[in-house]
Parts: structure tokens; C-alpha cells; sequence
């Protein structure tokens, strides 16, 4: 089969069979893509850039092959625990021990400052 040329991202896609396309990145569509961002590149860089965005969907199209079916996916790479200790109950300080640390009291109570 023929390739044919997306109409809205200009992208040639080579189809052997109606399930199986892969997607091709042509010089043009580069150019259109460096036009959109407001980029010039030289021919070189048009080249280069076809090359490395042709890999990559290579690299991708190869993840594609691999059969995951019976893979659970994972959305973290750590495992979500929690960090926090458990709410135990303990005895509380005592009115003067809490009070002993602070040069701030007055009338029994921990004195601040004014707020208003």
C-alpha cells in the first residue's frame, strides 16, 4: 500500500495492512513543526531532527510489541506507604514541666505577644 499524507499534521503514514500503520515523519512535516514554533533550521538540523523523531517512534512501536496482558500497571515507582507513627496514647505533661522551659507566662498561662 502506498503511504498516505495526514491532513491535519501533514504526517505520511505507511500502511502494509489496516491494523498496521506506522507513522513516518517526512522532512516537510519538521518544517512544519519548526514553523509553528517559530524556529529556523538549517537543512542539517531538518535532517537530524527527521532521523531522531523517526527512532523514537521506532522506540515506541517496539514498547508496542511487547505483550503486557497479564501486567498489572504501575503508576508509582515507589511503593505508597505511610510515614506517620501510629496515634498512640502517652500521659501529658504536666502543668509545670510544660511551663518550666519558657520565660513567657503570666498568670499560669504561656504569654504572647499583643495582636492587636
Amino acid at each position: 500500500m502506498p503511504a498516505k499524507q495526514s491532513k491535519k499534521s501533514g504526517m505520511k503514514i505507511a500502511a502494509s495492512k489496516k491494523s498496521d500503520k506506522a507513522v513516518i515523519v517526512s522532512e516537510d512535516t519538521v518544517r512544519h513543526v519548526a514553523a509553528s514554533a517559530r524556529l529556523i533550521l538549517t537543512e542539517a538540523e531538518v535532517k537530524k531532527f527527521q532521523m531522531d523523531l523517526n527512532n523514537i517512534l521506532d522506540a515506541f512501536r517496539d514498547l508496542q510489541k511487547v505483550d503486557v496482558k497479564d501486567i498489572e500497571p504501575s503508576f508509582q515507582p515507589l511503593p505508597i506507604k505511610d510515614v506517620l507513627r501510629d496515634d498512640v496514647l502517652e500521659p501529658c505533661l504536666d502543668h509545670s514541666k510544660a511551663m518550666a522551659n519558657t520565660a513567657h507566662k503570666e498568670k499560669g498561662a504561656f504569654k504572647g505577644p499583643r495582636v492587636v
